[in-house]
Order: structure tokens, then C-alpha cells, then sequence
């Protein structure tokens, strides 16, 4: 049976009530953006840490932050899940440690976790798969021993030994294995899937204590102590698709004892003891230029180690003039800091997190701001256990000659679930709406302001009901 709608009512009612639906909707729609535009968010609170930390746009910099319980030195560190483990050591009175203790960068504190079972000292530390590894080093003679530390169960293991007994080393992990580097020019790797070593095609210099960093498929030893026990500058890449290793650019400054630690593909080398003192001076590596640069060094010249979180790199105790330290300085650079608190006029934040699917391919981000106006964009991959990595950090406008700027970032999708963008400026006060929409390639995702219907599957019902609303206002009008 039809029911004509005029039947029931008369079509000037209708036409009315139709009206005030389409009025109504699309004051729903204005205030849904004004709020997203006003508080920098769309379906997901923002979740930007305010620390009331802040950096100069301008320059790089060391903050001081809280120190460890223990002062150590010949101690190693690694970052997992945010958190930051300062591992075994030599305490003030030259002891060698197996305690273990962890910071937590969101609360600035320290925490005792369980102790190694073999106290150690000159070991190396590595992460795979969300376990610590710590490996080697010298109890007063030098050891072969391996431990894997559990962080959700607080509890070590031991797992298989190296081949030889090795001190002083550097380790970083590839792909799921871990190389160990140092004492000599061996070089041994650790597959944790099989629990097994294999040694690989050995370093063309013997180096003692080097700095040892994983980027872009390769592997960089960095400085060291040679055979002479002469202090290094030489720099070697290692490459597993040919198992060669090759010289690149050396440091500007000798180093042995130092850090390093990477931060967007970026190789930083923190400190150490150039063979006539400790040192401050930290030098950037960047692989794609095989060039190094200068940048802000630490407050306290040491020996030292470093990890690196969302957060920045941060430089744990060590040794300085006086001896052991636990003293830890957190290092930002000019385009990164997060956590930067904004006053109202000098700086305003846009925080959303976009949601993929297996399909996505990019992710792209479109501002309008003013040609050198500096706008940051921190860009974090969330995995699947709701863990933030950052991926990149872009200082966009300052960077062309335009004041539109679109940058596109590759997504993941394997142990993915999202990616969060944050966006501030520290010169002009950038207007949060003119964070034009932030789209996933092939399909567009909801996840930005700048315009009404800024892309997302919201926007497309709204205009979909929008549409029969006003074509049922048309048909009924006609009757």
C-alpha cells in the first residue's frame, strides 16, 4: 500500500519540517568543527604531554632531569616501551653492579627493577622485540655470559653464551639479530629466534669500547680505542646484504667511551674521552650527505651512555672529573619536543591521531601557515600494543618558498593501528584551521579541521542525508 505523504499532513508543514532538519544538521556540523578547531581535535582526545619544558626554535639544547639513584660508569643503557633501563656498571667506589634500575620520562623518576644474575661492567645492551639483551663485559675477568631481561615479568634469563669472552663492546640490533662489535675486530651475531651465534666478516680496525648504531639496514661502528690504544675518529658501516664492511666520514673529535644513539635516522655521538680528557662535544651524523656536524654539547663533560625515546636522547651517568656520576640530561633538538608548553601567543598545538587500514599506503599532511613561520610536525606510529614511536619531526614551512606546505609520510601497516600528528609553531602562532585535512592514501580517513566536510567517513554520511533531506523537500514540493 502507498501512503502519500500530503495525505497526512499538508506540504507547506512538510516543507517547514524538512527545513529546520537541514538547518539543524548543519549547525550540528559547524559546531562539531568548531570544536575540533577550537581544542586541536577530532574523535581522539589529544594526548601531548605538558611538562612546562621548553626548547629555543632556534638552537639545540641539554636539559638537566632527575638522576639516578646509583652513580655509574662502563654501565649500558636501552629504551623499551618509553621506559629507560640504566643496566649493571661500576659504582662510586668501582664496584662492579648487577642492579638494574628504569626511568619513566613521564614522571621524571626512577624506579629499582630486578638485578642481573652476573654482575657486569664494559657490557653491551641491546632490544629485540621488546627484551633486553645484555651481553658480555668483564666481572673483573671478561665474560661470554648473556642475559634477557623481561620487562613485563621483571625477571631475567640466561640465554646462550657468545663464542668468546668479550669487554668494552658496542651492540645494536638489524632486523631482529643482534651484532656485537668491539674488543678486537671480530664480530659476532646473536638470532634470538634460534638462540644461536654466528660470527661475521670482522672490522677492518680493532676497536675497543666503540659507539654501535643501527640505520637504514646497516650497522656503524663509531670511534673506539685501537690496537695502540690510540684514541679514533674512523667511522665503518657494515652491510649484511654483502657482509663488507666499508669506511664513511670520519668524527671531527677522536672518541672512545662515548654514546651514540639515533635519533630520525641521525646518528649522534655523545661525549666520551678524546685520549686526553673527557669531553662534552657531541657531533650529528647524517648517512644520506656521509657528513657530520656540531651540536649543542653536554652541560657535563663525560663518558657516558644514552638511549633515545619519543621524548629525546638522553645522556646517563657515566664518568666526569670526579668519578662516578648519576647525573642524565635529556637532549632536544630545534624541531622536536613534544612536550612544549604552549603561553597563547607563542605557540598553539594540533593534535589528532588517524586511524588505518591494511589498504593505506601514505599519509599526507597539508598546512597553511606563513613562509618561515617554522612549523613543527612530530609524526608517531602507534603499534598494536598502543605504543608510541616517533617517525619523523619536520621543520615544514621554513623549508619552502610558499605558504601552503604538504608533506607526505609513508605508513605502515604490519603491527599498526595508528599514526598521531602533532603540529606547533613557534614564530607566528599558527590558527589551528588552517590545518587543512589529513588523508590516508587510497582512502581518505576523518582526522583533520580546515574545512567542513574535511574528508571522513562523518562527513560523507552528513552529505548523504543532507542530500535525501533536501531531494524528499524537492519531490514533495512538486506534488
Amino acid at each position: 500500500m502507498t501512503i502519500n505523504i500530503s495525505n497526512i499532513v499538508n506540504r507547506k508543514s512538510v516543507r517547514c519540517l524538512v527545513l529546520v532538519v537541514v538547518a539543524l544538521m548543519t549547525i550540528t556540523s559547524l559546531a562539531g568543527l568548531a570544536a575540533a578547531d577550537l581544542d586541536g581535535t577530532d574523535s581522539i582526545d589529544a594526548q601531548t604531554t605538558m611538562d612546562g619544558n621548553s626548547i629555543d626554535s632556534g638552537s639545540d639544547s641539554w636539559t638537566n632531569v632527575s638522576s639516578m639513584p646509583t652513580p655509574r660508569n662502563g654501565h649500558a643503557v636501552a629504551a623499551v616501551d618509553g621506559m629507560i633501563y640504566a643496566v649493571g656498571g661500576l659504582d662510586s667506589s668501582f664496584n662492579t653492579l648487577s642492579s638494574v634500575e628504569r626511568y619513566d620520562p613521564g614522571s621524571d623518576s626512577w624506579t629499582t627493577v630486578s638485578s642481573m644474575s652476573t654482575p657486569r661492567n664494559g657490557h653491551a645492551v641491546s632490544v629485540v622485540d621488546g627484551m633486553i639483551y645484555a651481553i658480555g663485559g668483564s666481572d673483573g675477568s671478561s665474560l661470554s655470559v648473556v642475559e634477557r631481561y623481561d620487562p613485563g615479568s621483571d625477571s631475567w634469563t640466561n640465554v646462550s653464551s657468545m663464542p668468546t669472552v668479550k669487554t668494552n663492546i658496542g651492540a645494536a640490533t638489524l632486523n631482529g639479530e643482534v651484532y656485537v662489535v668491539g674488543d678486537g675486530s671480530s664480530v659476532a651475531r646473536y638470532d634470538p629466534g634460534s638462540d644461536s651465534w654466528t660470527n661475521v666478516s670482522s672490522l677492518s680496525t680493532v676497536r675497543k669500547k666503540p659507539g654501535v648504531a643501527a640505520v637504514d639496514g646497516s650497522i656503524y661502528a663509531v670511534g673506539g680505542r685501537g690496537s695502540s690504544f690510540d684514541t679514533l675518529s674512523s667511522v665503518e658501516r657494515y652491510d649484511p646484504g654483502s657482509d663488507s664492511w666499508t669506511n664513511v666520514s670520519s668524527l671531527s673529535t677522536t672518541r672512545t667511551r662515548h654514546a651514540v644513539s639515533v635519533v630520525d635516522g641521525m646518528i649522534y655521538a655523545i661525549g666520551g674521552n678524546d685520549g686526553s680528557g673527557r669531553l662534552s662535544v657531541v657531533e650529528r651524523y647524517d648517512p644520506g650527505s656521509d657528513s657530520w656536524t656540531n651540536v649543542s654539547s653536554l652541560s657535563t663533560a663525560r663518558e657516558t651512555s644514552a638511549a633515545t625515546t619519543a621524548d629525546g636522547v638522553y645522556a646517563i651517568g657515566g664518568y666526569d672529573a670526579s668519578g662516578s656520576v648519576s647525573t642524565v640530561e635529556r637532549f632536544t633538538t630545534a624541531t622536536e619536543d613534544p612536550s612544549v608548553t604552549p603561553d597563547g601567543t607563542e605557540t598553539e598545538f594540533y593534535n589528532d591521531t588517524t586511524q588505518i587500514d591494511a589498504n593505506a599506503t601514505d599519509l599526507e599532511v597539508t598546512i597553511n601557515g606563513t613562509n618561515g613561520s617554522d612549523v613543527f610536525i612530530n609524526y608517531y606510529r602507534i603499534d598494536d600494543n598502543g605504543t608510541e614511536v616517533l617517525e619523523s619531526e619536520d621543520n615544514i614551512l621554513s623549508a619552502v618558498a610558499s605558504d601552503q606546505a604538504t608533506t607526505t609520510y609513508p605508513v605502515q601497516t604490519e603491527n599498526t593501528s595508528a599514526y598521531r600528528v602533532v603540529i606547533h609553531d613557534n614564530a607566528t602562532g599558527l590558527s589551528l584551521t588552517d590545518v587543512g585535512p589529513i588523508s590516508v592514501s587510497p582512502a581518505e580517513i576523518s582526522g583533520g579541521g580546515g574545512s567542513l566536510f574535511g574528508g571522513g567517513e562523518s562527513s560523507q554520511t552528513t552529505l548523504f542525508i543532507i542530500g535525501v533531506v533536501v531531494v524528499g523537500y524537492v519531490l514533495i514540493g512538486r506534488k
